[in-house]
Parts: structure tokens; sequence; C-alpha cells
């Protein structure tokens, strides 16, 4: 498959009733009612990153985690061994 579809606009909305899945290479983002799904053999983000919500789980950044000295895997290697 050879054809490209270039949007250069202001706004540029997809809607799709149950959802709409993003396909490129091996790697796909499906966005559905009340969730986002992304799967990919690596996924990056730049920029800022907040994470929010109601849930009762808390998520732990990495910086929080290294200031605090807690390890980022219980195998750590460089885990003390008493």
């Amino acid at each position: 498959m050879k054809e490209t579809i270039n949007s250069n606009t202001t706004t540029h909305t997809i809607m799709g009733g149950d959802k709409v899945i993003i396909i490129g290479g091996n790697s796909r983002i499906t966005l559905a009612k009340g969730s986002i799904t992304l799967e990919a053999a690596s996924i990056n983000l730049k920029g800022n990153v907040s994470i929010g919500g109601s849930g009762s789980a808390s998520v732990p950044t990495l910086a929080d985690s290294a200031n605090s000295g807690s390890l980022f895997a219980e195998e750590c290697p460089y885990q003390k061994k008493d």
C-alpha cells in the first residue's frame, strides 16, 4: 500500500460510535467509551505527564520513588543484603 492521507487543518475530528482504532506498523491506539488503550513494543511520553482520577490506588512517579529511596523493582541488584 503506497497511499497517504495528509490533513493540514486547525481541527480534525474523528468520531466512532463505539470506538476509534489507529494502527501504525505494529502499534495501535484504541479509543473506546471511557478508555484509551496504547499497544506497542515501546511507549514514549514526551513532555509533562499528569496522572489523575478518582481511583483508590495512587501511582507513584519514578522521581518520587527515586527521591524516597524506594526500589524500582524488588530484585534490584543494588539492594543491600542483610
